[in-house]
């Protein structure tokens, strides 16, 4: 009588007809649905637990309770708990209006909810655009703040160690898979995860050159650890206590390449688009700033040499 009701109103019917939880439960999460229309009380099945299934679903279908017996009572219960109308057998002539009415409401939910997500997602790029330029600035800062090369790489780090909330942020040099070992000229860390040793050259193992390899042919941020294209090197990775790493290639005007990158000890960790962009931008400008201050240096170097002649 349902379905006669909605084809006398002009529309092609298709539906499903369940009598169990487990069945009704499978056709609302398989097929995409307009509406339920769900007597009160079946042998097998109920329409209380027809609401309490769609609504641990989180799928918005509106729910029309039809029923032959219902009591004013049970009708409250029934929309509190869900149902969106109720109508009674001998009354089907509001079927119609009312089917229309639910699937036209369910229609302009779904326009909200589509409006809000958009304008979610249009609040989240200005606040990360904004905590983008903000970082970038505080950067600059430091960067400006000084001529000496040991002083700018331990500032920019420690503004680094702050912005990615990371467990070390590092400058080694030289970034070369072919050197047999490497030093850390520079590390900041936070207290728990202190280095031990930055002047100490490390050997290099194989795994270790493929990652550094890798980076020297990127252009991007190369990842290490769980998640990555890459596993950690062994030995690296147990000596310095971290778990996963992102770094990349800095290409100053004078010298072999540096490898500027932040490790994450207490835990592996997945870095996010907005991260490895941010981190990108904060490498090509530090590369910037060793360029300038090691020419600095070398003019300083040799205006000094230059003087102890003449004297």
């Amino acid at each position: 009588l349902n379905i006669i009701q909605l084809e006398k109103g002009g529309y092609e019917v298709n539906f499903k007809r369940v009598e169990t939880s487990e069945d009704f439960e499978t056709a609302i999460q398989s097929e995409k649905w307009d509406i339920i229309l769900c007597d009160y009380k079946m042998p097998k099945f109920n329409g209380l637990e027809a609401l309490l299934i769609v609504k641990e679903s989180h799928i918005d279908i509106p729910l029309i309770i039809i029923s032959g017996t219902i009591g004013e009572d049970i009708a409250v219960e029934a929309m509190k708990a869900g149902a969106l109308d109720y109508i009674m057998k001998d009354n089907l002539q509001r079927l119609l209006p009312a089917v229309e009415r639910e699937i036209r409401e369910a229609k302009n939910r779904a326009k909200q909810r589509m409006l809000e997500h958009k304008e979610k997602l249009l609040q989240e790029e200005r606040l990360a655009h904004f905590n983008f330029l903000e970082s970038m600035d505080k950067i600059n800062r430091v960067i400006q703040g000084t001529n000496d090369l040991e002083q700018m790489m331990s500032d920019v780090l420690d503004v680094v160690l702050s912005i990615f909330d990371c467990d070390r942020a590092v400058l080694i040099y030289p970034l070369d898979p072919d050197a047999e070992s490497w030093t850390m000229p520079i590390a900041r860390c936070r207290p728990e995860f202190p280095m031990i040793n930055t002047k100490v050259s490390v050997p290099l193992d194989p795994l270790a050159r493929k990652v550094l390899k890798a980076m020297l042919d990127s252009e991007d941020p190369v990842k290490a650890g769980s998640g990555t294209p890459f596993p950690l090197p062994e030995g690296v990775s147990e000596r310095f206590g971290f778990k996963s790493f992102m770094g990349m290639a800095l290409y100053p005007k004078m010298g072999k390449p540096w490898n500027f990158g932040i490790h994450q000890c207490s835990s592996a960790k997945i870095w996010s688009k907005e991260e490895e962009r941010l981190f990108h931008e904060i490498a090509r400008r530090l590369t910037d700033a060793l360029t300038s201050l090691l020419m600095y240096r070398e003019r300083v170097k040799g205006e000094a040499e230059n003087r102890a002649i003449v004297n």
